[in-house]
């Protein structure tokens, strides 16, 4: 993306409250490490994980990692593919915790077209929803 000069549309909100950039030049190993740090390609862990892969005429479609331990950051991975079997979306949540804190994220990312991430975060009964979406231009 930054060899094709790719610029980012952000809508970001808080609560509800909504505010939206243009930025011609965007770091993107900035704005996707939440993204890298999602990974599951560790042989550390390759054991802690539930795969299944679903199939639709033939072509695989899906493949759903599932966390068999309530402490991994992952919870859940998805990756679709498309009737000529490229990725296009890639789906997780996560999860970080302490007994004061909770923090919750829902991942989304298209290829070409952009990304979603839905952070809940609850502090002492109180929960506060930061939404961030960007579209490749």
């Amino acid at each position: 993306m930054k060899k094709e000069k790719t610029s980012l549309v952000k809508i970001l909100q808080l609560n509800g409250k909504r505010d939206t950039l243009v930025i011609n030049r965007p770091n993107f190993e900035d704005e996707l490490d939440v993204f890298n740090k999602a990974d599951i390609n560790r042989p550390a862990i390759s054991d802690k994980y539930r795969i299944d892969s679903f199939i639709q005429e033939g072509s695989l479609y899906k493949v759903l990692y599932t966390s068999k331990d309530k402490k991994l950051h992952t919870q859940k991975l998805s990756i679709h593919f498309n009737s000529s079997g490229k990725v296009f979306l890639i789906d997780a949540f996560l999860f970080n915790g302490s007994p004061i804190t909770k923090n919750v994220q829902h991942l989304v990312y298209k290829p070409g077209f952009g990304y979603k991430i839905i952070d809940n975060q609850y502090f002492m009964g109180k929960k506060d929803e930061i939404k961030v979406e960007g579209f490749f231009k």
